[in-house]
C-alpha cells in the first residue's frame, strides 16, 4: 500500500464534500416536501371541482382524468344506460351528455376524445369536431396508437379483418383492405402491417409514414432492434432458426428489384427525411461506441454521394455534424492530455471536415430561406462564398449572403417569441385564454424567445 504524498490536502476536501452532500440531501428533502405540497394542492383543486360539478349535475357520477398536462371530467347519468358528457378543467361543459360512452386520449401532445352516439363511434378533437367517420360497434372499433388513430374493422364471412389508419386531421394514411392488423412503431418510425388473408396466415411487412409499402408481407416478424435502433426483418428458416436483416440489407439484396428505388428515390422531402433518420441512428450508434470520427467520415461520404435538396434535411444534417464536432473535439482533448498526439491530430482533421461539410449544408439551406440555417451562419460568421477545404463536393451554385438586409422572421412572424410550455404550474392545471396567441392554452403555456431570430423579430435577408 502506497503512502499518500499530500495527506493534508485531501482531509479538508473530504470534510467539504461531506458538507456538500448534507446540503444536497437537505435540498432533496425540501424538494420532495414541495412536490408533496404541490400534489396536495392539485388533488384539492380536482376534488373541489368534482364537488362543484356534483352540485350542478345531481344524480350523476363524476369521474376525473389527468393526462399529458390536461385535466377533464366525465359526467355520467346514474342508472341503466346513463348518457355521458365531458367538462374541462374549469368545469365548462365541452361535450353534452348525449354519448353512450366517451373517453379521452393524448395524441401528439393534444387531447382527443373517442365517443359514440346511438352506438356509432367517432373520434373528436377537444372543440367537438368529428375527425373520423362513424362506425357501429358491429363493424369494428377505434384504437389510438400515438400519434395515429386506427380503426380495426371486424372480419366477416367474405372479408378478412382489415385496419384503416388516420392521422389527427382525419386523413387516411393506410386505406381499408390493404392489410390486416396494423401497429405504429414510434422508435422505428414505420407501420408494422400484417397480411389480411381469410386463411388466417400472419405474415408481416412494413409501410413508411406516407402509407407506402417498403417491406412486403412475407416475413415472420418485423421489429426495431433494441440496441441499435435499426428496423429489421426476421425470417424463420426451415430448421427453426431465425435470420435477421436490416431494412437496408433487404433493399440491397433480394428486395432490390421491387423496392430498390426506395433508397435511390430521394428527390422528395419524405425520402430525404427517411434517409436522415436512418443516418442519425447510425451516427448515434457510432458515437455510443466512441467512434465519432468514423461517424464524420461516414456522413462526409454519404453526403458526397447524395447531397440532400430539402432545406430542413440540410439543416438536420448540419445540426448532427455540430453534435459530432463537439464529441470529436472532446475526444481530441482527452487524447492530448494522454499524450496520444497521433489521435489528437486525427481529431483536429476530423473536426475540420465536419465544419467544412456543415458550412456547405447551412449555406444551401439558408439560400432556400431556412431561418435556423441563417441564424447559425450569422452566429458562426461563416462566409458562404465558397469551399473551406477538404474533398467534399458542393452544389454548383453558391449563394451570396447579404448581412445588411433584414426581413421578418418566418418562425415567430416578427413577434420575437414562440409559444412554449415552460411555465411552472405549481399543481394548477386549469387552461386559460391567451390573447396574444388567440386560443385556449394549458397552464404551462409560455412565450419563449424565438431561436431563429434571437428575439429581434427579424433575420438577415439573403
Amino acid at each position: 500500500m502506497h503512502n499518500l504524498p499530500f495527506p493534508v490536502i485531501f482531509a479538508p476536501r473530504t470534510i467539504h464534500t461531506l458538507h456538500i452532500m448534507k446540503r444536497i440531501q437537505t435540498l432533496c428533502l425540501l424538494g420532495a416536501l414541495l412536490c408533496g405540497l404541490c400534489g396536495t394542492v392539485q388533488a384539492q383543486t380536482v376534488e373541489q371541482m368534482k364537488a362543484q360539478l356534483a352540485q350542478r349535475y345531481k344524480n350523476h357520477y363524476i369521474f376525473s382524468h389527468e393526462k399529458g398536462g390536461y385535466t377533464w371530467f366525465t359526467i355520467t347519468e346514474k342508472g341503466k344506460n346513463g348518457l355521458s358528457g365531458i367538462c374541462d378543467a374549469t368545469g365548462k361543459e365541452i361535450f353534452p351528455l348525449k354519448f353512450n360512452a366517451i373517453g379521452g386520449e393524448i395524441l401528439d401532445g393534444e387531447l382527443y376524445f373517442k365517443g359514440d352516439i346511438d352506438y356509432v363511434c367517432r373520434v373528436y378533437d377537444k372543440q367537438q369536431n368529428p375527425i373520423t367517420p362513424g362506425f357501429s360497434y358491429s363493424e369494428g372499433k377505434y384504437r389510438f396508437d400515438d400519434p395515429y388513430i386506427i380503426f380495426d374493422k371486424e372480419r366477416t364471412e367474405k372479408n378478412p379483418h382489415t385496419d384503416i389508419v388516420y392521422d389527427t386531421k382525419g386523413r387516411v394514411i393506410i386505406p381499408e383492405g390493404r392489410y390486416g392488423f396494423i401497429t405504429y412503431d414510434q422508435r422505428g418510425k414505420v407501420f408494422h402491417v400484417q397480411s389480411n388473408l381469410l386463411s388466417g396466415e400472419k405474415d408481416y411487412g412494413a409501410c413508411d409514414l406516407t402509407g407506402k409499402e417498403i417491406i412486403p408481407c412475407r416475413f415472420y416478424k418485423i421489429e426495431n432492434h433494441r440496441r441499435t435502433g435499426e428496423n429489421i426483418v426476421i425470417t424463420k428458416l426451415p430448421n427453426g432458426d431465425l435470420e435477421m436483416k436490416t431494412f437496408e440489407e433487404y433493399w440491397a439484396g433480394e428486395g432490390r428489384e421491387k423496392y430498390g428505388s426506395i433508397k435511390n428515390n430521394d428527390n422528395t422531402g419524405d425520402g430525404e427525411n427517411e434517409r436522415l433518420e436512418q443516418d442519425e441512428r447510425h451516427v448515434k450508434r457510432l458515437m455510443a461506441q466512441n467512434q465519432s470520427g468514423k461517424a464524420i467520415e461516414y456522413l462526409q461520404q454519404t453526403l458526397t454521394n447524395k447531397y440532400p435538396t430539402d432545406a430542413n434535411v440540410q439543416f438536420g444534417y448540419a445540426t448532427l455534424l455540430q453534435e459530432l464536432a463537439v464529441a470529436v473535439n472532446n475526444e481530441g482533448m482527452v487524447a492530448a492530455y494522454s499524450f496520444d498526439l497521433a489521435k489528437a491530430a486525427a481529431t483536429t482533421s476530423q473536426v475540420n471536415i465536419a465544419n467544412t461539410v456543415q458550412a456547405h449544408l447551412l449555406t444551401t439551406a439558408a439560400a432556400q430561406g431556412h431561418e435556423g440555417a441563417k441564424l447559425m451562419l450569422q452566429l458562426k460568421g461563416i462566409s458562404t462564398g465558397g469551399g473551406g477545404g477538404g474533398n467534399f463536393s458542393t452544389p454548383s451554385t453558391s449563394p451570396s449572403y447579404n448581412s445588411g438586409a433584414k426581413k421578418t422572421c418566418s418562425l415567430c412572424h416578427g413577434k420575437g417569441w414562440i409559444a412554449g410550455n415552460k411555465t411552472t404550474t405549481y399543481g394548477n392545471l386549469s387552461p386559460y385564454w391567451c390573447d396574444e396567441c388567440n386560443r385556449e392554452v394549458p397552464a404551462s403555456h409560455s412565450h419563449d424567445r424565438c431561436p431563429s431570430c434571437g428575439g429581434s423579430g427579424t433575420v438577415p435577408d439573403l
